[in-house]
């Protein structure tokens, strides 16, 4: 496939001083969700992994999932995608010495911004505190990997209460930073839970409770009985979309990161209650659609891809009961009912098998001081490239063109690309006098690598 990434870098060397590092990755190349990848089905069914050695202890090739929503950031799984679950706790602060080797190891990946920060029982923001710590998430992801795709939300239910917590967000990410929340998808939570506050009323506060920020008492009511009711799952998506649509968001990819069955089979939540509900939301998922509400890129579907609960959460208590429905028994590293019903759904599912180039990142030096009319300088331009598939490249050509005071064409060859991996290229600009210059890299220039994302991706930056 051919990438023609055109940047206006207006390099005024003679009237700049100091010329600030050009870092094209603040800005996402696929922010405008005009060149996405088409999904195949078996990406679309996916799973929530906590454990931290999961591919490994599990035998994942038998549930044929496309990706997993992965809150333990293991190494990447072959033949899978993956989105990383980046936990935001209250005052979370971006680290780069511990995201940098996670970043560079995953280029092109999708991130989930929070696990339920509505919940006093996981990440527990109030509105304000979540819309800084995803500002600043989003813009250290976009400088370190501009082919990072990331995904705002993570709510428990797409609830009115849970709905107002993120206009608070949306809100509070506005008066703080002048512009509306930037977002390439939201992922949500779908569980079906009660919301009662337990200081109104104790004995009946069980499930997701109230969110932070909110000065209510009482959401939605639900009953344990609820937990596997199909038409208040597709409600809430129905929901979302509209939420969305309301908010300047409608037709973005929506990632369903986490549903299931919680509640565990003495609640009457037995093993083919729970794959009933399995095939009943995984039947919905993979054909609800909308074409004024759902993603325009995706035939109008309201979902993108969804995430099982869970692959292998362990026992909350002392003894071996815990949340319901996994797919593979936590401690005995056995597959269960529910996994064999998972295969049972995905049987017949083609192996993902797929490449996916992008630029990562790329890096002018700064000049450090004005220069006279007559002088020039040499700019190494240094560009990281990314393969996001589960397929590694073959050789690839890449050019870099050069327009203005003095024009050129450099070019190199990549030998190949693992998946997940990347490789770095460096391009002597040498005689730049004063003026404005554009570069146009072109990746994969002799169309020499077959992308599902057979479109130009365009980036634009002024210095």
């Amino acid at each position: 496939m051919i990438r023609v990434l055109l940047v206006s870098l207006a390099l005024w060397l003679a009237l700049i001083p100091g010329l600030g590092a050009l870092e094209a990755g603040v800005q996402d190349p696929r922010i405008d969700g005009e060149c996405r990848p088409t999904l195949v089905e078996r990406q679309r069914y996916g799973f929530v992994a906590v454990s931290g050695d999961w591919p490994q202890v599990f035998d994942v090739a038998r549930l044929r999932a496309g990706w997993a929503a992965d809150q333990s950031r293991s190494a990447p799984v072959p033949g899978m995608d993956r989105a990383l679950v980046l936990r935001t706790p209250y005052g979370y602060r971006v680290d780069p010495a511990q995201l940098d080797p996670l970043v560079d190891a995953n280029p092109g990946a999708t991130w989930l911004v929070g696990n339920e920060p509505d919940s006093i029982w996981q990440d527990d923001l109030p509105p304000a505190e979540y819309a800084r710590i995803y500002h600043d998430v989003y813009l250290y992801l976009k400088g370190r990997d501009a082919s990072s795709r990331v995904a705002a939300g993570g709510i428990v239910q797409p609830t009115p209460l849970r709905l107002q917590y993120l206009d608070l967000v949306l809100e509070a990410y506005r008066a703080r930073y002048g512009r509306a929340l930037p977002a390439d998808l939201w992922h949500i939570h779908n569980a079906i839970l009660n919301e009662v506050s337990c200081g109104y009323d104790p004995l009946n506060c069980w499930g997701a409770q109230i969110p932070p920020g909110i000065d209510a008492v009482v959401g939605v009511r639900r009953e344990v009985d609820d937990n596997d009711n199909l038409a208040i799952f597709e409600a809430q998506i129905w929901a979302f979309r509209q939420w969305l649509a309301g908010r300047g968001y409608g037709g973005l990819p929506v990632l369903v990161s986490e549903f299931g069955v919680l509640m565990p089979e003495e609640y009457g939540f037995d093993p083919p209650r729970v794959n009933a509900f399995m095939s009943g939301t995984f039947d919905f998922l993979a054909t609800a659609a909308d074409p004024s509400l759902g993603d325009p890129l995706d035939g109008g579907r309201l979902v993108q891809r969804w995430a099982w609960f869970s692959l292998d959460v362990p026992p909350y208590g002392a003894s071996p009961t815990g949340f319901n429905g996994n797919l593979f028994d936590p401690l005995t590293a056995a597959i269960t009912e529910y996994g064999l019903h998972y295969e049972g759904l995905t049987a017949g599912l083609p192996a993902l098998d797929y490449t996916e180039l992008g630029l990562v990142r790329w890096l002018v030096p700064p000049v450090g001081r004005p220069l006279a009319p007559t002088e020039t300088v040499t700019l190494p331009v240094t560009v990281r490239l990314g393969n996001s598939g589960t397929s590694a490249s073959g050789a690839f050509l890449v050019r870099l063109q050069t327009s203005g005071p003095r024009q050129g064409v450099m070019e190199q060859t990549v030998s190949g690309l693992a998946p997940s991996g990347s490789a770095e290229l460096t391009f002597e600009l040498a005689g730049l006098g004063p003026g404005a210059y554009d570069l146009a890299l072109t990746i994969d220039a002799l169309d020499q690598v077959d992308e599902p994302a057979e479109c130009d991706n365009q980036v634009t930056r002024r210095v």
